[in-house]
């Protein structure tokens, strides 16, 4: 059975579709992991999340999403924040600040996952979270990264929830949502979604509505932080 971590990333704004993606996803009992921006953190984003979780603080866990997704690539290089084009200590302080501020805001509802935005980082990325303690990271990564550098840093590869079509992002209908995740060769992996990527409230919905068949059907197991819990 494959094991799946629900991300939803680009969060830290008051925004009406991220508000419903974490509602109604919730009102389902899906676990989310939440990759939140640290300099994008609103009072309106931190009092409705603090709300939410308060009613299903295991199904709810913060994580950090860079630090201002911010892109920093040179030329024609695809976009990131974390990458060649920034030293170590460049990325050290970011990474070391965003934490900071999430530790702050949520307290223990802040865990210490990383999503590079773009899904792009490097080898002093890496180095810097392994310094930071933190536990895992998700997404692929530019460059070589060496196993001895990622001893305990957990890689979380992932399925994307969305795809480009005429020119943009969009996420994919049910079906096309259900196929990718059912040809997928991963044991255990993150599935992204960008609230902003949904069409309508109504797709959301739908989405979570397969999400929660396809678990109770024992298509998948999605996991909560207590899966993680050994890392600490």
């Amino acid at each position: 059975m494959q094991k799946i971590v629900i991300r939803i990333d680009d969060l830290g704004r008051d925004e009406e579709k991220s508000r419903k993606v974490l509602e109604m996803f919730l009102r389902h009992s899906l676990p989310v992991f939440c990759q939140v921006v640290p300099a994008w953190l609103t009072r309106g984003f931190i009092s409705h999340f603090i709300a939410l979780r308060n009613d299903c603080p295991r199904l709810m866990i913060i994580n950090q999403h860079g630090f201002s997704h911010q892109s920093h690539n040179n030329g024609d290089e695809r976009s990131y924040e974390f990458g060649p084009a920034r030293t170590y200590t460049e990325q050290y302080q970011d990474i070391l600040r965003g934490k900071e501020i999430l530790e702050e805001t949520f307290a223990d509802a802040f865990w210490p996952f990383f999503t590079a935005p773009h899904d792009r980082y490097d080898q002093n990325t890496v180095l810097c979270l392994e310094r930071l303690r933190y536990i895992g990271l998700f997404g692929p990564h530019i460059g070589p990264v060496t196993p001895a550098s990622a001893a305990t840093l957990q890689h979380i590869p992932c399925v994307d929830g969305s795809s480009r079509k005429q020119g943009r992002r969009v996420a994919l209908s049910c079906a096309e949502l259900q196929e990718r995740m059912t040809s997928s060769p991963l044991a255990l992996s993150g599935l992204v979604f960008h609230p902003l990527e949904f069409s309508s409230l109504e797709q959301i919905e739908q989405v979570a509505f397969l999400l929660d068949h396809m678990r109770r059907e024992g298509t998948m197991q999605l996991l909560d932080c207590s899966y993680f819990m050994k890392a600490l």
